[in-house]
């Protein structure tokens, strides 16, 4: 009886030092991303960023596919703004091109993100995102070679992310 009772006195004070020692992460249910690069590889350009979401409902699912995720923009979680330098200022690309609108542009490199449901009690999600955008991923009607985006996440919540914007790059 003895023995059972120190097994589960040591047992109990082990479990009270192990878990003050785990890191409590505490986000907000809004996402937060952090740019961290844009890199060509081959024909494509990849955007890096990091990403917190204090209530781990980031990411889509291919079966969402119904309302609120039907309709633009929130067919897609990652949305990406194209952005010229032209004559020494940014210019975001569909407003000097008739052809295209804004939202036509957007369309053009928004992207869905999959879902990885977070598994035990701690519903928090941090993660990286490597998205590779193909080629074209630059107006290529354009004589203007200095490019960049801007982008941001939605979450399943429709909870918009702050914005960020990647680095200039030049157009191959």
């Amino acid at each position: 009886m003895r023995a059972k009772v120190l097994y589960f006195l040591f047992a109990g004070v082990f479990s009270v030092l192990f878990t003050s020692c785990l890191k409590d992460t505490d986000f907000p249910d809004e996402p937060i991303i952090e740019y961290t690069s844009v890199e060509r590889i081959a024909s494509a350009l990849v955007l890096n960023f990091t990403f917190t979401d204090g209530d781990g409902n980031f990411g889509l699912e291919q079966s969402d596919s119904l309302s609120p995720y039907d309709e633009a923009p929130f067919n897609h979680n990652l949305i990406l703004t194209y952005y010229e330098k032209q004559e020494g200022a940014w210019q975001r690309f569909g407003t000097d091109f008739p052809l295209f609108s804004p939202f036509y542009s957007d369309a053009l490199f928004n992207q869905t993100v999959p879902w990885v449901k977070p598994t035990g009690q701690n519903q928090t999600q941090e993660g990286t995102v490597a998205y590779s955008i193909v080629d074209p991923y630059y107006n290529f009607n354009s004589s203007y070679d200095t490019c960049r985006f801007e982008f941001y996440i939605y979450d399943r919540d429709l909870n918009q992310s702050n914005s960020q914007t990647t680095d200039f790059f030049l157009k191959p």
